[in-house]
């Protein structure tokens, strides 16, 4: 599909637009055995090409009007309005602005720092469109919306998620705390400490207890607080974790009295930390 250089849009004909082949062309026929072919034979259109220096002062549209850009043929229809006496309103045209959004939400959600340029670049060579460094920020804000509805979603099924987790994992820990935001509650904390991994763990793993933290990124920034032990390997054995809203000594204070009573760790035994 080529690119149109004088508008910087895409053409929706294979050949220029202005040329259209008359009805008696003909690529190329057969007769007796031998094959003759033709050249295609063009004729001019007659499209009334519009010139704001004469037009604008008696304007009269006609189909196939053409014009040099956007912007003339809208200052075209405004003027047209006054003269008329009518009241016009443009909506706007957000297509391609949407379309690029959603296409590439998944890439800005993995680098939200991706080049205006680069985004640019990328959208000519994959599908041939010449956009605004305009169009490309609003594409990127657009696809911000639409990744942190995702979330919003997400957060919104965490305490069916929850629910699921003890279901399938009987005896599994599962805390949320929350804080209220007027009459609504909106996430905090969130504690998971598995059957099958504290019971593994207390069954064969050494009296030994690493804890760390981790960064998450994304719209809502969060920090992940785990506590894990050695196996026989000396790898690392999972055996519960956390989601906080920030590593302070309160949030880890939460998160180990809340191993402790899992676990149920005494004073007096030989555990390490």
């Amino acid at each position: 599909m080529p690119l149109n250089e004088a508008t910087g849009e895409i053409s929706d004909d294979d050949e220029d637009s202005d040329r259209l082949p008359s009805d008696g062309d003909s690529s190329g026929d057969e007769e007796d055995g031998q094959k003759k072919t033709s050249k295609r034979k063009w004729k001019k259109t007659n499209f009334k090409q519009f010139r704001k220096e004469t037009d604008l002062r008696n304007l009269e549209f006609r189909i196939g009007m053409q014009f040099a850009n956007k912007d003339e043929l809208k200052k075209a229809i405004r003027e047209n309005a006054v003269v008329q006496g009518r009241n016009v309103k443009l909506v706007k045209n957000d297509d391609k602005r949407i379309q690029l959004s959603k296409r590439f939400a998944d890439k800005i959600r993995k680098n939200p720092e991706w080049d205006v340029g680069a985004f640019k670049a990328e959208v000519l060579e994959k599908y041939y469109m010449n956009v605004s460094k305009h169009q490309i920020d609003r594409a990127k804000n657009l696809s911000k919306v639409i990744i942190e509805g995702s979330y919003v979603e997400q957060y919104a099924r965490l305490w069916g998620y929850a629910e699921e987790l003890k279901k399938a994992n009987k005896g599994s820990t599962v805390i949320i705390k929350n804080k209220m935001k007027g009459n609504v509650p909106v996430f905090e904390r969130i504690y998971v400490c598995l059957e099958a991994c504290k019971r593994g763990f207390l069954a064969r793993y050494r009296p030994l207890i690493g804890i760390d933290g981790c960064h998450l990124k994304g719209p809502y920034t969060r920090q992940v607080l785990t506590a894990f032990g050695v196996d026989g390997n000396n790898g690392m054995y999972p055996v519960a974790y956390a989601v906080v809203e920030v590593e302070s000594k309160s949030s880890w204070i939460w998160f180990l009295e809340l191993l402790i009573e899992d676990l149920k760790l005494e004073n007096g035994k030989a555990w390490v930390l």
